[in-house]
């Protein structure tokens, strides 16, 4: 009878070494160094690496620079995330469920907001779903959140919220193509936001 083959489960081998190792070949002659070498394997284990950068040197000093006005957390949020940005949201959702043929009742800005406003509020309590806000259970229910928005609606949000025409994204072979498509007008005006409201 021909010679049983044997394989040695051990932890994957990175690129730079050998899988020969893992299974012995029929030269009787290589059997004790291809089990030293699948016990070594065996033995190491992944790891993560991280790369570290040096810093960019920046002397200047940073502060917000928002207008004297400007007092309470609301006046802050919306120096940063513009009426501009809550517009163009509200009408890419609604044309969304339009497009879609979803049968819901049109969002409005002061909905975008309280939902905004949840999620940043999610975001500090949390819990292991965000159905459990309106959860049954007293230990998990929240009624502020309940108060403000019903789970249905909430849902909605989270399914529908559009800032781009999906009609009009560029395809892959598209000069114009961008993997940040659908998220793009808010990056844009973030950035426009920060830089007016943040820095040196």
């Amino acid at each position: 009878m021909g010679r049983t083959r044997k394989r040695i489960v051990t932890d994957i081998p990175s690129d730079s070494e050998s899988v020969d190792g893992l299974e012995d070949d029929d030269d009787g002659d290589d059997d004790t160094d291809n089990e030293e070498e699948s016990n070594n394997l065996a033995i190491e284990k992944w790891k993560k690496a991280t790369k570290t950068k040096d810093d960019l040197p920046f002397t200047e000093e940073f502060w917000p620079k928002l207008p004297d006005n400007i007092k309470t957390p609301l006046q802050i949020f919306l120096c940063l995330f513009p009426d501009e940005l809550l517009d163009i949201i509200v009408a890419q959702t609604n044309l969304y469920a339009v497009q879609i043929k979803r049968k819901a009742d049109p969002i409005t800005k002061d909905e975008l907001l309280i939902f905004l406003r949840l999620n940043i509020l999610m975001g500090v309590k949390k819990l292991p779903s965000y159905r459990d806000y309106w959860s049954s259970n007293p230990e998990l229910h929240d009624d502020y959140v309940a108060s403000k928005m019903t789970i249905t609606r909430f849902g909605f949000f989270l399914g529908n919220l559009h800032m781009a025409d999906n009609n009009k994204e560029p395809t892959r072979t598209d000069p114009n193509f961008d993997r940040l498509y659908k998220i793009r007008p808010m990056l844009n005006k973030l950035n426009d936001t920060y830089k007016m409201h943040w820095g040196p």
